[in-house]
């Protein structure tokens, strides 16, 4: 949306809009990838909770409370927020004089000094960690999670169908002999009470 926003800017105004485009980009990127890292977080939250209350569906209410859920949503967004903020921190804003520029200034972003000095724990951060190791690590959970539950609920299914057959069966014949009974008595009612 700040992307948006910074193109109609730069529509309206170039040398205002480079700048906003400039800022959005440092600012804004970091605070949606920290969204998107916390949104396959929590799916990998929510497939786990569904993996366990299909595995465990006796002792699901001891192990996940509403509160405790509510929380580590909150942490999740909170930590991932977090993480994302090394990004404006490591990358600065500065003015150019440039003539090739319509009024001579050009915004251009350029790493700043915490990034030079941590610039293997940056690049760790936020060109393996959080982009590569995080999602896969979701991708995985998400994918054992899902296998588990579609085994718990196939095994549930062909017991269900194993031990309902019979079920079925006695439960026909019982409605058939109630069916002749309830039809048994309604002839003989007609037959004592004639209209």
């Amino acid at each position: 949306m700040a992307q948006a926003a910074s193109s109609f800017v730069t529509f309206v105004n170039d040398a205002i809009g480079s700048e906003y485009d400039a800022y959005s980009l440092v600012f804004c990127l970091g605070v949606g990838w920290g969204l998107k890292t916390a949104s396959g977080c929590i799916s990998m939250v929510v497939a786990g909770e569904r993996c366990v209350c299909v595995a465990l569906p006796l002792r699901a209410d001891s192990l996940m409370k509403t509160r405790t859920m509510a929380a580590i949503l909150v942490v999740i967004v909170v930590v991932t927020q977090v993480a994302y903020v090394i990004q404006p921190l490591a990358y600065i804003i500065v003015r150019v004089t440039d003539e090739s520029a319509g009024d001579g200034v050009r915004w251009n972003i350029v790493t700043s000094d915490l990034f030079s000095r941590h610039q293997v724990l940056v690049n760790f951060l936020l060109v393996i960690l959080l982009p590569c190791i995080v999602p896969l690590i979701t991708f995985v959970v998400m994918v054992i999670s899902t296998a588990i539950t579609v085994d718990k609920l196939r095994t549930a299914m062909e017991w269900r169908e194993q031990n309902c057959q019979v079920s079925h069966e006695s439960s026909a014949v019982l409605l058939s002999v109630y069916h002749r009974e309830n039809s048994n008595n309604n002839n003989n009612n007609k037959r004592k009470y004639p209209k």
